[in-house]
């Protein structure tokens, strides 16, 4: 059965005066259903998708991408788990339509000498394209570990005589430390 004609027929076998929200779409390129439905009719539509091998989220997890229509995890399932979406001024989009939509100026330009925010969506070879130089080489850290205690701010303010366009990149998040490398441009 497609996941559409199981939507049927669980919208069929509703009452009328019955509240939920079913939306279909595409996640990673494979059928996913959202789900906003509570109490028994949740458990309804969790065992019907459950027994048909159907793919879905909660909405409170999930979006749509605006440009394209795909579905968006917005919700961490992991420690390691990075959001690979880019919301700008009234939208959405996902990290395939942000690489194909030309939105990487508006996004970098929020993370231009600001130490409390960190790039990562954007590769370290579209930081290259884009004219930025990775200035570290091995990759800062700070977290619980001894010796993982270098800070933004500090490195920051080290650089602002030298650099016009400073800019923090993630490299790796992890449950006790992240890794970052910091990017720079003259004008």
């Amino acid at each position: 059965m497609t996941n559409e004609k199981v939507l049927r027929t669980m919208l069929s076998n509703e009452q009328k005066n019955d509240t939920y929200i079913l939306q279909q779409g595409k996640l990673n390129n494979e059928e996913f259903i959202i789900v906003e439905a509570y109490g028994d009719k949740e458990d309804r539509y969790v065992n019907i998708m459950d027994q048909q091998s159907i793919e879905y989220g909660y909405s409170d997890e999930y979006t749509f991408c605006s440009d394209c229509g795909n579905i968006i995890r917005t919700s961490p399932n992991s420690y390691s788990w990075q959001p690979d979406y880019y919301i700008g001024d009234g939208f959405i989009v996902c990290n395939e339509c942000f690489n194909q939509e030309g939105y990487q100026q508006d996004y970098i330009e929020t993370l231009i000498n600001e130490c409390t925010r960190v790039n990562q969506l954007l590769t370290d070879d579209q930081l290259l394209e884009i004219g930025y130089t990775q200035i570290n080489r091995d990759s800062y850290e700070n977290g619980w570990h001894e010796g993982q205690n270098d800070d933004p701010k500090i490195i920051y303010n080290s650089l602002t005589d030298k650099y016009n366009n400073i800019v923090f990149s993630l490299s790796e998040q992890s449950q006790f430390y992240v890794r970052f490398d910091v990017y720079v441009k003259n004008d």
